[in-house]
């Protein structure tokens, strides 16, 4: 047993091998936004991390005309990093995990597998290059889940056709990262409607107990993560298939690179 705050991750894999029999998907993590006031730094931040950062876009939405939101991605192999600017005026300097979305084929089939959990409507969204692709912009609608899962907001977002808009030059990073495992939290248990959401949620990267807040992600070579953060003046530990980035600059939350 990996210790009594983990107790949810080995029941919610015993649920899986029911539960894949009743979905035949469990949803994925598709991608942990970060949001900043500022873009740039942030940015730098995760290449100090050993990742590569994307060229900046900008999110717009028809369900707020003239809105505008800019952002830059990291994009693995398996999920995706969503660095946000906050607005203008915004007070957060310290940048961390907002939420965390599961990638669905489509809203409304896992929104009736979730029932009977709550979700807020649909909000709808185009992303656009500030140096367009050949693509046109990719549409995208998400929608959050209301019932307290884990200690921060939890989400459903479903695309035209993923990764469309993506070079794939940009999911080859330094660091060798490959996909997005999931977060740890300090809290010692997941919140109340977590059993219900496991049945099609993929939570099975989720930790709970851990010393603070952090992200988790699989890599391909420990050896190569490690030079990059060395190059990038970060401070970590290494510990067997391991490394712990703890909080630094913006970033008040954790990294943990594994293989």
């Amino acid at each position: 047993m990996e210790g009594q705050g983990n107790w949810f991750l080995i029941a919610a894999r015993l649920q899986g091998v029911v539960i894949k029999f009743q979905y035949a998907d469990m949803l994925p993590v598709d991608h942990i936004p970060f949001a900043c006031r500022d873009l740039a730094l942030l940015g730098a931040t995760f290449e100090r991390l050993g990742f590569f950062v994307s060229p900046r876009a900008e999110f717009r939405s028809p369900d707020a005309p003239g809105e505008v939101w800019p952002t830059r991605g990291v994009f693995l192999e398996g999920g995706w990093f969503d660095l946000q600017a906050v607005p203008s005026g915004g007070t957060d300097r310290l940048a961390g995990p907002r939420s965390c979305l599961f990638r669905a084929r489509d809203l409304e089939s896992a929104a009736k597998a979730l029932q009977p959990l709550r979700l807020d409507p649909p909000f709808r969204l185009t992303r656009h290059w500030d140096e367009p692709p050949k693509t046109p912009a990719l549409s995208m609608a998400y929608a959050n889940l209301r019932a307290r899962i884990a200690p921060l907001m939890l989400a459903i977002i479903a695309y035209d056709d993923q990764g469309s808009d993506v070079d794939p030059h940009w999911t080859r990073h330094p660091n060798s990262a490959l996909e997005i495992l999931g977060l740890a939290f300090p809290a010692p248990a997941p919140g109340p409607a977590a059993e219900a959401a496991a049945r099609v949620l993929d939570l099975s990267g989720f930790r709970y107990g851990a010393p603070g807040t952090g992200v988790r992600v699989r890599v391909g070579d420990l050896d190569q993560t490690a030079e990059c953060l060395t190059a990038g003046l970060v401070e970590f530990s290494r510990s067997g298939p391991e490394i712990h980035v703890p909080a630094f600059d913006i970033l008040e939350c954790t990294f943990s690179f594994s293989t």
